[in-house]
């Protein structure tokens, strides 16, 4: 059987910010994502519809997070759009 994970929509969402959920400590965005790191084993990284991550943030991204965490994209929309329609004839094709 396959392994499931859980995790939210994003270390910075405003809703598990104002929810008091993070230490005191973790008060920057590199501090957060280390602490959710360790709490979660992956994330939804939304930013990445909207445009891709540069290198060297997903770099850092990787380096504080423990080995084996899973960052969730989306596609970046300007992707989607343009091939959408081969997507979906694609995933219709089924297997």
């Amino acid at each position: 059987m396959g392994e499931i994970k859980v995790g939210t929509a994003s270390w910075t969402d405003r809703t598990l910010l104002d929810s008091g959920w993070y230490p005191q400590t973790a008060d920057t965005p590199e501090k957060r994502l280390s602490y959710y790191a360790k709490q979660f084993p992956l994330v939804e990284v939304d930013a990445t519809y909207y445009s891709p991550p540069a290198e060297r943030t997903a770099r850092l991204w990787a380096e504080r997070t423990p080995a084996g965490f899973t960052f969730m994209n989306n596609c970046y929309r300007d992707y989607a759009q343009r091939n959408g329609q081969r997507l979906q004839s694609f995933l219709a094709a089924g297997p």
